[in-house]
């Protein structure tokens, strides 16, 4: 796992916005894009900015696809854009993309075994935790083993697996933080996707957890004005 409860966008060179807002954006932890109507570009504005951010940039090694969730994309027009990014940028090695569980689970093996061919090297999925009723109750919109599925697929594929799994969580009750950090996703995730255990020990000692979940906050929100300023700056 390349990390564990840091947005994959923070490792980009460039970000690309294939998408606009989240296809699912019903999660009640996340606010990221609540104020956005969801909506694929097309292809001719995602071919526009390639263009312009050749000219800017000249080449870059990371390119990030947004907006949240952007392999709700249809294949055959990631497939393009994916062509397109490793044409124009010949130093390109790493695409990086947020794949919500529902989104995966609606591609084909094939399908993914084709994003990996044309240059997808990486995939964030939010597990966010294994506990069902907690991942029930922040509305994640996939049950455990769906998410074990849509993980497992992914590694599958070839493309690299990163997962999130959100600190604190499950709040101040420590058998409930146990069952966050040791549950299903955590005993039937592939080995690449294992990053809950090496949180376990900070999710479910009592008081620290709070003191970590608050650092987690403060982090995603720096982060979050980092990312709007910048966004800012470029338009």
């Amino acid at each position: 796992v390349s990390n564990c409860g840091f947005y994959g966008r923070a490792e980009a060179g460039m970000e690309l916005q294939a998408k606009l807002g989240c296809s699912h954006n019903g999660c009640t932890f996340c606010g990221m894009y609540k104020d956005k109507k969801f909506r694929v570009r097309t292809l001719e504005e995602i071919e526009t900015d390639i263009r312009m951010a050749r000219l800017y940039y000249q080449d870059v090694e990371k390119v990030f696809l947004a907006d949240g969730d952007a392999l709700a994309m249809n294949t055959e027009d990631l497939i393009h854009v994916l062509s397109l990014l490793y044409q124009t940028f010949p130093g390109l090695r790493h695409v990086g993309i947020y794949a919500g569980p529902r989104s995966i689970l609606e591609k084909s093996e094939a399908e993914l075994a084709s994003l990996k061919e044309k240059g997808l090297t990486v995939a964030y999925l939010g597990v966010e935790t294994g506990d069902p009723e907690l991942l029930d109750e922040v509305n994640k919109g996939v049950s455990v083993q769906e998410m074990v599925t849509a993980g497992r697929a992914v590694v599958r594929s070839g493309i690299k697996l990163s997962v999130t799994v959100i600190l604190g969580l499950a709040g101040r009750d420590r058998e409930r933080s146990k069952r966050h950090a040791e549950s299903e996703s955590r005993n039937n995730l592939p080995d690449q996707g294992r990053c809950i255990s090496g949180c376990y020990r900070w999710i479910c000692r009592g008081r620290r957890s709070l003191a970590v979940s608050a650092l987690a906050i403060i982090l995603g929100l720096i982060m979050a004005f980092f990312f709007k300023r910048r966004k800012l700056m470029r338009a």
